[in-house]
């Protein structure tokens, strides 16, 4: 059985982490409706739904919770297939979502309406028992796309779509960035590795004023800053070489830059970019869109949004 709510209210979580949902109605349902654990809500047509786990009385007031349909994904896990190391896919996108489908057991309900845009994404090779939403992140990143849901009552069935990213700037009010730059850290890393004094064995790594880590030496007299690493059992040059280069490449983060976004009506998906532009530090800072959290209140959509924490800083000198 069914029951149509007109007077709902519901908190949705999407992305990197919670994937759930608290719902509760106003409505008076049909003696023949009954609400239990295991049911399923939705507004059709869109991605706002999922599976109802819990019920709780808030004092008086019914509220239910449980996995959104990104949620349903996340308590999937990616097995590789017996013998092999990894689970890797291939093909277009639209056929290697089909093929995790069933890797993973997917509920019969749930299918991938084929895209118009059926990218390749070559050979994608997925982390050991990754979750399948993770999976299916990857793929879309892979073939450039955002991931997104859409529930169809009459055909009474979930699919799993993909769109193309969108990109905001900080022409929007909501984009906020907070950018300090430092130009002095160190660009030349003399590394020490096993044997004593003279017999020391001995490797020089050098960044140049962009932070470009190589064996030339671009910088010198007081742009010089230089530091010692220590790895006194390391025989082999090439892998103290290495390691050295790790920890200069460390010291290079030039920029330190924050990047935000607030509350918006404008909608957008995991995986879309924002993109802010510091005029006074000279620098553009991009990220992605990690989680979004969907509100409906008094019939009125709200959104708010985090971001990645890996971000790309751009130098606009």
């Amino acid at each position: 059985m069914k029951a149509v709510l007109s007077h709902a209210s519901f908190d949705i979580a999407v992305g990197e982490s919670e994937n759930d949902f608290e719902l509760s109605f106003t409505d008076i349902l049909p003696e023949s409706v009954m609400v239990n654990p295991g049911d399923m809500w939705c507004v059709n047509e869109s991605e706002y739904g999922g599976i109802i786990d819990s019920i709780r009385d808030n004092d008086g007031e019914t509220v239910y919770s449980g996995r959104s349909w990104s949620g349903v994904f996340g308590n999937k896990i990616v097995e590789p297939e017996k013998g092999d190391d990894y689970y890797i896919l291939s093909e277009n996108l639209t056929t290697c979502i089909q093929v995790l489908l069933k890797h993973v057991n997917a509920p019969s309900f749930i299918s991938v309406l084929p895209s118009s845009n059926s990218n390749s994404i070559g050979i994608l090779q997925l982390p050991r028992y990754c979750t399948a939403y993770e999976a299916l992140q990857r793929l879309c990143d892979k073939a450039n796309r955002c991931l997104g849901f859409y529930y169809d009552v009459d055909a009474k069935k979930l699919y799993i779509i993909t769109v193309d990213k969108q990109i905001i700037s900080n022409l929007y009010a909501t984009v906020h960035v907070d950018a300090t730059v430092n130009n002095n850290v160190v660009n030349h890393i003399i590394g020490l590795g096993k044997g004593d004094l003279k017999d020391r064995l001995v490797v020089h790594v050098y960044a140049d004023s962009r932070g470009v880590v190589s064996d030339k030496q671009s910088l010198f007299g007081i742009n010089e800053l230089t530091a010692v690493h220590e790895l006194s059992s390391e025989e082999d040059v090439e892998k103290l070489k290495s390691e050295c280069v790790k920890k200069l490449q460390e010291y290079q983060e030039l920029t330190v830059a924050k990047i935000s976004l607030g509350d918006s009506s404008r909608e957008l998906g995991v995986g879309d970019r924002v993109v802010a532009e510091s005029l006074s530090a000279h620098v553009t800072v991009e990220a992605a869109v990690s989680k979004k959290i969907t509100q409906l209140d008094n019939g009125v959509l709200s959104y708010s949004y985090t971001l990645s924490d890996k971000r790309r800083v751009t130098s606009n000198y």
